[in-house]
């Protein structure tokens, strides 16, 4: 069986994709800059608010805690806007030259955003659960300690 099955995209398709592409290209320029203003911001809280915190009971460790958190946040937010970038422009090269390829690429980026996405909510969840978890037995194991002085 040496038969393929072509795909051919409708000029309204095609329309739709030029519109998500214009619309991933600016969420991308969006994520790039959010993403600086967090690693921008982290490296304030690490170096700049290190000298107001020696007041506080930790010390400067919640200012370098803070801005170690928000510089991953940063980093790690830059890939979905990259992603979305590279799958905008390969989608606005594929519309202008109505070659394969490049649209074949730009769908490669697509998944890889959605995949970097996915895995990232997953890990949220699985962060809520263990966070509301521990705050329980953090209940729990006062309330015995509570009772266990009374």
């Amino acid at each position: 069986m040496s038969e393929t099955n072509q795909l051919f995209l409708s000029e309204e398709a095609l329309s739709h994709l030029d519109v998500a592409r214009k619309w991933t290209m600016f969420l991308a320029i969006m994520g790039f800059i959010g993403s600086g203003f967090l690693v921008l911001f982290g490296l304030f809280f690490t170096f700049v608010m290190r000298a107001f915190g020696r007041s506080h009971e930790f010390g400067a460790i919640v200012p370098i805690l803070l801005g170690i958190l928000y510089v991953v946040l940063g980093i790690a937010y830059f890939f979905p806007s990259y992603f979305l970038l590279r799958f905008s422009s390969n989608a606005k090269s594929a519309l202008a030259t109505r070659a394969e390829q490049p649209l074949t690429l730009s769908f490669k980026y697509l998944r890889a955003f959605f995949l970097f996405v996915g895995v990232a909510v997953v890990a949220v969840i699985v962060l809520y659960i263990l966070i509301i978890a521990a705050a329980i037995l953090f209940g729990i194991f006062a309330g015995m300690h509570g009772a266990a002085q009374s």
